[in-house]
């Protein structure tokens, strides 16, 4: 099941429903979170725009009086199987059943407060619905807060709101999805900051998933892992070789003037880029070496062996 979250920042404005239309089909999603809404009733006819077809269930919370909030989940009927709803001022919490793997599992969009004492009232309530139900969960959403400091440059950080969600997060066991890309999904002039999140919590469940075998989880981790390998590593030559050229360029330039201030930050970045890549292929190289020499010493066991016993055999005589 691929999901897709977007924190639209209102929904009634038209141009944005041709890009989410096109993520959704080149994505090929099936499950579909939307936050920050700012409807106040329903907005059916515009999401069989955005979705494309009319095979589709959708779960919405309007936004409050102030067009504060507003929260809609959407998913593709075939794939997912939705058995319960569940909402609250600003979170959607659907259960149901993935319909390929008959995974049973419960599926969130979760749009946080601007305020501590709100995300607290709302943490509270999420937690007492995921522990009445125990089953496997994914969370999407826009949380309005920072897990640490290492989330948020150029503003003011609130450690209590940091330690609330952070204990929020451990009591219910949930695991912090990392995230490809950019790594703040939020700025402002100079403040930047990670608000949207994937939080699952899936692993002893996973392990009880009835009438699967072992073998057959492993098979079905098997086409995403290449997927993310060839998106991640497959193209790592290029990309370094492209960092090289615009280095190259700059360089050029700076031999015949002064690099201006956007130039200087492009070899700042490019250098720093090209770094990072370098550093992943050495050890990407390591790590290939030193599968292919466990390989050989499995191919030539025989060999070793007997070199052992000599070895020995010397060693007594």
């Amino acid at each position: 099941m691929n999901c897709l979250f977007w924190n639209i920042r209102g929904i009634g404005i038209g141009e944005k429903i041709v890009p989410i239309r096109s993520l959704v089909e080149k994505k090929k999603v099936t499950f579909m979170g939307l936050a920050e809404t700012k409807h106040k009733r329903s907005v059916q006819n515009r999401l069989k725009r955005m979705w494309g077809n009319d095979d589709y269930d959708f779960c919405e919370v309007y936004a409050s009086e102030t067009n504060g909030g507003g929260v809609i989940a959407v998913w593709d009927k075939q794939t997912f199987i939705a058995s319960s709803k569940h909402m609250g001022s600003r979170w959607i919490l659907i259960e149901g059943c993935i319909n390929s793997y008959n995974f049973e599992c419960r599926v969130g969009v979760i749009y946080g407060h601007n305020d501590r004492m709100g995300r607290c009232a709302m943490f509270e309530e999420i937690k007492q619905r995921v522990v009445s139900i125990n089953k496997p969960i994914l969370m999407l959403g826009d949380f309005n807060v920072t897990l640490h400091a290492g989330e948020r440059t150029g503003s003011y950080r609130c450690d209590r709101s940091m330690n609330d969600f952070s204990e929020w997060i451990t009591d219910l066991r949930l695991l912090d999805l990392p995230l490809h890309g950019l790594k703040f999904t939020w700025r402002r002039n100079e403040s930047k900051s990670r608000l949207d999140k994937a939080l699952c919590f899936l692993i002893n469940e996973w392990r009880n998933i009835p009438n699967v075998p072992l073998h057959n989880k492993l098979k079905i981790l098997k086409t995403p892992l290449k997927a993310w390998r060839s998106a991640n590593f497959d193209c790592m030559d290029n990309k370094i070789a492209d960092f090289e050229v615009v280095i190259h360029d700059l360089e050029q330039k700076s031999d015949n003037r002064m690099l201006d201030t956007m130039e200087k930050a492009r070899l700042n970045a490019a250098n720093s880029f090209l770094h990072q890549w370098l550093i992943r292929r050495e050890r990407i190289w390591r790590q290939r070496a030193r599968s292919y020499g466990f390989k050989l010493k499995d191919h030539n066991s025989k060999f070793f062996l007997a070199a052992t016993l000599y070895k020995k055999k010397e060693e007594r005589d």
